[in-house]
């Protein structure tokens, strides 16, 4: 994701999830395959409930986890990929927090 600080990241609103011991497993909208998201993917996938500057979401991280912040972005823009591009996640307009680009 070449994420700007202003960029903001959503669950899409028709993904499935259940938080297990391992993890969460996700259910993609439309789609018969699952995805367990393990630590840290499952607190990425809780930050998202609500959308999220990925700013924002990188320095919570990098926090959390005690790691340097360019680090933990990269890592987090390559994952937020692999959501989106599993029709995870969304990314939020800049218009306005209820302007959600939810389409393929």
């Amino acid at each position: 994701m070449d994420a700007q600080a202003s960029t903001r990241v959503v669950r899409h609103p028709a993904a499935l999830s259940r938080q297990t011991l391992s993890g969460t497993i996700v259910l993609p909208p439309d789609r018969d395959e699952f995805k367990l998201l393990e630590p840290p993917g499952d607190e990425i996938w809780a930050a998202i409930a609500e959308p999220i500057a990925v700013e924002d979401l990188v320095v919570r991280l990098a926090s959390v986890f005690e790691a340097p912040t360019d680090e933990v972005r990269t890592d987090v823009s390559r994952f937020l990929d692999d959501l989106v591009g599993a029709g995870l996640a969304v990314e939020v307009r800049a218009q306005g927090p209820e302007s959600r680009d939810v389409g393929p």
